[in-house]
């Protein structure tokens, strides 16, 4: 038996690791738990690091290899634990040169200039206006490390550029402070990146056009895409509405983002692991736009792959974990559609219900292969959820597979009208003394 290692275990994804084939030649064990790389407003690495040491030494039996589906931190720490304890894993610089927004787009420029938009180095606390940034709104502020679009503002004005830059400076320090903390761990830093180390933000130009993941991985050189999912938004809204697989894109669009993978992963050293790279595609003048890259897989689309393939994304990951050649299984069923929906309000309140036994039985009845994951439980500020985008709040995550796109449409408005969520907003009343 292999004891494999992961951080951040949660209940949903370990039952998807343990229903793969290799599962039972594999021992799945928690480094981390989830809550522990989730469960709080900062993320101290370091400490992580020591926690994931101190239970390895202590553990009784082989340490065969480490992997994590989910966001920094665990994408860095992955690899430094790889390189402690001589277990295949990506190198930490190239993770970094991928998990870096700037760094990034640096690289990409070099390689596949026509699909990286115009961006800027920003430090959000200088006192800087809408003109001093250069670039024309509508544009985008993110910090340099982020995930699910924490701290991303859309920025089309002048007040929503100084809120923006406000909400920055009180919030991002969580993130890139321990981010860059992790940089001292490289050697030789480009100057563009040593000199400009007080840029925790990067401001890009918006790009437009359907959204799509390519999800694929690199083994020993050799760059391999299994599949595409489109990452559909909201009506007037910039929050995800779901991701759907497999993608409606053409063929050939698809085809042309695997060629720009294979060019810029090896541009950012990337030679081993997973990926999943997100892009753009604007059907009125036939462009693509390479939104970022991220190295791992996505975990949010393990169970659309099983619902089509078979067998989770996860499988890709394990085999890499262990040194072994993945060998994703194809489509089993070409016309079958799985989604995952997000279930959102843009209205800050208190939980005050949410599905309970007798409607995720009815869901069962209703959809067999359904899962609703719930995010916010009664008696909960939505604003004291963590680490939510900066226009919504996700309060439950729903899994739905169907024959068809139709049928997949009717199954979610379907099985949406039996779920029922009671968010109560906090209004000012006076007391009748």
């Amino acid at each position: 038996m292999k004891n494999v290692f992961v951080l951040g275990l949660d209940p949903f994804n370990r039952e998807l690791l343990e229903a793969l084939p290799e599962a039972s030649e594999v021992r799945f064990h928690a480094l981390l738990t989830f809550e522990e790389i989730r469960g709080q407003a900062d993320y101290p690495v370091e400490q992580l690091l020591a926690l994931c040491n101190q239970r390895l030494v202590a553990f009784k039996g082989s340490i065969d290899g480490f992997m994590g589906y989910f966001d920094f931190p665990v994408t860095l720490m992955v690899p430094l634990l790889c390189e402690r304890y001589d277990t295949p894993g990506p190198s930490f610089e190239s993770v970094v040169h991928c998990e870096h927004k700037l760094w990034s787009r640096l690289l990409q420029q070099k390689v596949v200039p026509d699909c990286v938009p115009r961006f800027v180095a920003l430090n959000p606390y200088e006192g800087r206006t809408l003109a001093d940034v250069g670039l024309m709104p509508p544009f985008w502020l993110k910090p340099v490390k982020s995930f699910r679009s924490y701290l991303a503002y859309q920025i089309t004005d002048e007040a929503r550029f100084a809120a923006a830059m406000e909400k920055t400076r009180d919030n991002v320090a969580c993130l890139v402070e321990p981010f860059d903390r992790l940089l001292d761990r490289l050697d030789d830093l480009p100057p563009a990146i040593a000199e400009r180390r007080d840029a925790v933000c990067i401001a890009e130009s918006q790009m437009g056009g359907s959204q799509c993941t390519v999800e694929g991985y690199v083994y020993q050189g050799e760059v391999t895409v299994y599949g595409v999912v489109d990452s559909v938004l909201e009506a007037d809204s910039s929050s995800f509405h779901r991701y759907e697989y497999p993608s409606r894109l053409p063929t050939a669009v698809q085809d042309r983002m695997g060629a720009i993978c294979r060019a810029v992963l090896p541009a950012h050293g990337y030679t081993y692991g997973a990926f999943n790279i997100e892009f753009f595609y604007n059907q009125s003048d036939d462009t693509l736009g390479l939104l970022e890259i991220n190295p791992r897989h996505s975990q949010s689309h393990a169970y659309l792959f099983r619902q089509l393939h078979g067998v989770a994304n996860h499988q890709v990951m394990l085999k890499l974990a262990l040194g072994e050649r993945p060998n994703f299984p194809p489509v089993r069923q070409p016309v079958r559609r799985a989604a995952k929906y997000m279930l959102r309000t843009h209205t800050d309140g208190f939980v005050t219900a949410v599905p309970g036994q007798r409607e995720r039985a009815a869901l069962a009845a209703r959809q067999p292969d359904a899962h609703l994951e719930v995010l916010a439980c009664p008696g909960q500020r939505l604003s004291d959820l963590l680490h939510q985008d900066s226009y919504s709040f996700e309060v439950a995550d729903l899994y739905l597979t169907a024959d068809d796109a139709a049928m997949l449409d009717m199954a979610y408005e379907g099985v949406r009208s039996i779920l029922t969520f009671r968010i109560a907003q906090e209004t000012d009343m006076p007391l009748n003394w």
